[in-house]
């Protein structure tokens, strides 16, 4: 997290890997999509060059996308250290910063985890605001799905793509709507006691 690593660490070691560990998988399935589309082949292509192109055609732009998007919502962006606040209990306490906004998007679009604050997306500097969220959501989504489309270009057949996206869809918009009737429904225990729950289960 921000206290147990260094600016030079997050930006230039865990930021390296997370896009490495992203561009692998990207370029494995580059592979084999190529393999599946050659009806006879020697090679399937050059491992190291799809590993380039997944970094610099793909996630470069997207992450830059996605953190110009976090900047303009208030996602910290530089080097400036803690910065001291004053709480509403007339408090006073330290919150880290850093270059948060440049590592969140990388994070979310590989699906690699370890976000620049301990407890990720959840904490309000991550993820400030609805559009932040609506945005990180996106870029967990958006390499995964592709992929299939993808594939279908690659072997040239679409439908076949449509179709396995098309399921995929259903199956997430489903997992969607019984998580957000159930979160929206707040906590049977909870209405014993008497606390409304109008806003729904908020953990």
């Amino acid at each position: 997290g921000e206290s147990g690593l260094t600016y030079f660490t997050q930006l230039f070691v865990i930021m390296l890997f997370q896009f490495i560990t992203a561009a692998t998988g990207m370029a494995a399935m580059a592979g084999i999509m190529k393999g599946m589309a050659a009806k006879s082949t020697k090679t399937i292509g050059n491992f190291w060059k799809f590993l380039v192109l997944s970094c610099t055609r793909v996630l470069l732009p997207l992450s830059l996308i996605v953190g110009f998007i976090l900047i303009l919502q208030g996602t910290p962006m530089g080097f400036d250290g803690k910065l001291e606040v004053q709480t509403m209990e007339g408090q006073t306490q330290l919150v880290s910063q850093g270059p948060t906004a440049a590592i969140v998007p990388i994070k979310q679009l590989g699906t690699n985890g370890g976000g620049y604050f301990g407890c990720n997306s959840s904490h309000p500097l991550e993820n400030p605001t609805y559009l932040t969220d609506i945005a990180e959501c996106w870029s967990i989504l958006i390499i995964p799905m592709s992929m299939v489309i993808a594939l279908g270009f690659y072997i040239k057949r679409k439908k076949m793509a449509y179709s396995i996206y098309s399921v995929m869809l259903f199956a997430f918009l489903v997992g969607v709507c019984i998580n957000v009737s159930q979160e929206m429904g707040g906590n049977p225990r909870i209405d014993e006691m008497g606390i409304a729950q109008d806003n729904g289960a908020m953990e």
